[in-house]
């Protein structure tokens, strides 16, 4: 059987707690959270929100899909800047580390 998620960069104008109820509200198998400031950062989150997302998650019985990395916003003004494919490399290892932030 088919499963949905929904994408979080839809529902920037709320907090992401209350995303996650209204995508479960409505009836989706999972979500994919988006990296952005209003709803992720993973520079500037803390070990508490991170737990407090976790706690939200499992009580709306929503299973995280995956994590949505394109963050247009997030690293600089430029659209989508620095990327993985930037010509700079200081801003590619940005990036990177971006990841590997969120990974961790």
């Amino acid at each position: 059987m088919l499963k949905l998620a929904y994408n979080t960069n839809g529902l920037r104008n709320m907090p992401l707690e209350e995303a996650i109820k209204q995508i479960s509200n409505h009836n989706y198998d999972g979500i994919e959270i988006s990296l952005h400031k209003q709803h992720f950062h993973p520079v500037n989150i803390n070990i508490e929100e991170v737990k407090k997302i976790k706690s939200t998650l499992k009580s709306s019985g929503l299973v995280l899909s995956d994590i949505a990395t394109g963050c247009d916003d997030i690293l600089s003004d430029d659209k989508f800047e620095p990327s993985i494919i930037c010509k700079d490399s200081i801003g590619r290892k940005k990036r990177i580390e971006l990841l590997i932030k969120t990974a961790e």
